[in-house]
């Protein structure tokens, strides 16, 4: 039996199911040693695109992305590092590889629309497992108000693709309804980056729209509302969420000082060095367990951008962005089409969301965020080339 397109997609939609459904349990089945069921399943999908299809490699600035951290890997292990940490650490830019092999050799004018309309049954399926969740963990009594409150990993990000599609699809009052009703539901899931993520949402549309005088007036109040959000809601500057702020201004000065902002670490070498540890743990008194054992090489910054630009430096990673660039850059033709307006501002949710924990790094979320991502590269440059 040959495989085509049609089921390869098939089996990844699948795949995507399976993590908003079983969440961890999917992705942390071990099946022998060090190989887990969902990484096992999903280098099978990237190996059998490979084997029935012809991988094509577009998108120049992914592509540079992806040849500079097979550099970075090969030059880590030139070193007497532990093999086993290299590849725990690499699995960030392992997950995008193996996206980037399927979705440039799977999507075609004829699925792309297909992948959209799932995407969207996928959000709305994730939003409406949160809310009868939501419901049974409070008719039991069991709703933890100093805890996470989440069906899976999935769910998070479909909440924030669900209050994008209702943004871009409805209209009116049923529109501001029905976000009040999302918004209201982050602020029950026990992360407070979730409220951020979808609050932000219809800024970042009226921002592409407006004009350059504008936007440096919404960037303004957007980081003054961010900052009374520190100052005013507790959750946001608890010592959990200032432990991450010191963890990241102290990781940037590596990143954008020790290294130029063009170079970076590698893979295999700690997170924290002695130096960053002995902050958190002593001068600001974090609970932490950095420092012990192998822990620093296995907790990245709680933002897996930073984790990008720490590992094959600042400048080189800001070309991750390039989908969101693309899409400002020719916006004006672009913002016509509902379909790109949702997956675009979805992608700019689950980057908060990414930007403020550890999510591309992990297999629990990371193929949900590729999705949405090369969905959006795919349709602009359909719209682009007609």
């Amino acid at each position: 039996m040959i495989l085509t397109k049609k089921h390869l997609l098939l089996f990844l939609i699948g795949l995507l199911f399976g993590l908003l459904i079983l969440g961890t349990n999917f992705t942390k089945f071990n099946l022998v040693g060090p190989l887990y069921l969902f990484d096992l399943l999903f280098i099978m999908l990237g190996l059998s695109v490979i084997f029935f299809l012809k991988p094509v490699l577009p998108y120049k600035p992914i592509f540079f992305i992806l040849s500079l951290s097979l550099f970075y890997l090969a030059y880590s292990f030139s070193f007497d590092i532990r093999l086993d940490l290299i590849i725990r650490q690499y699995a960030l830019f392992g997950y995008l590889i193996i996206s980037y092999v399927i979705f440039t050799s799977l999507l075609n004018r004829t699925n792309i629309d297909f992948l959209i309309i799932k995407i969207i049954q996928l959000s709305i399926i994730g939003f409406l497992i949160q809310v009868i969740f939501f419901i049974y963990l409070n008719i039991t009594s069991r709703f933890d108000f100093n805890g996470y409150n989440y069906w899976s990993p999935v769910v998070i990000m479909t909440i924030i693709t669900y209050a994008a599609y209702v943004l871009t699809y409805h209209e009116r009052f049923k529109k501001w309804f029905l976000f009040l009703f999302i918004t209201f539901i982050s602020t029950t899931l026990g992360h407070s980056s979730v409220f951020l993520a979808v609050f932000f949402l219809p800024f970042a549309l009226l921002f592409v729209r407006m004009k350059l005088k504008y936007k440096v007036i919404v960037i303004f109040l957007g980081l003054i509302i961010t900052l009374l959000l520190y100052i005013f809601v507790p959750s946001f500057s608890d010592p959990n969420a200032m432990w991450r702020v010191y963890y990241w201004i102290m990781t940037l000065k590596n990143i954008l000082i020790d290294h130029y902002a063009l170079f970076g670490n590698g893979f295999g070498i700690p997170y924290a060095n002695d130096e960053i540890v002995f902050f958190l743990q002593v001068v600001q008194g974090a609970t932490t367990r950095l420092g012990e054992g192998y822990e620093s090489y296995l907790t990245p910054f709680h933002n897996s951008f930073i984790t990008i630009f720490y590992h094959i430096g600042f400048l080189p990673g800001l070309f991750i962005f390039y989908p969101i660039y693309r899409f400002i850059k020719s916006h004006k033709i672009l913002i016509q089409y509902k379909e790109l307006k949702f997956l675009f501002i979805a992608l700019i949710g689950i980057s908060i969301w990414s930007s403020l924990n550890v999510v591309l790094e992990l297999p629990h979320s990371s193929s949900y965020y590729w999705t949405i991502y090369f969905a959006l590269l795919f349709k602009m440059k359909e719209v682009l080339t007609r």
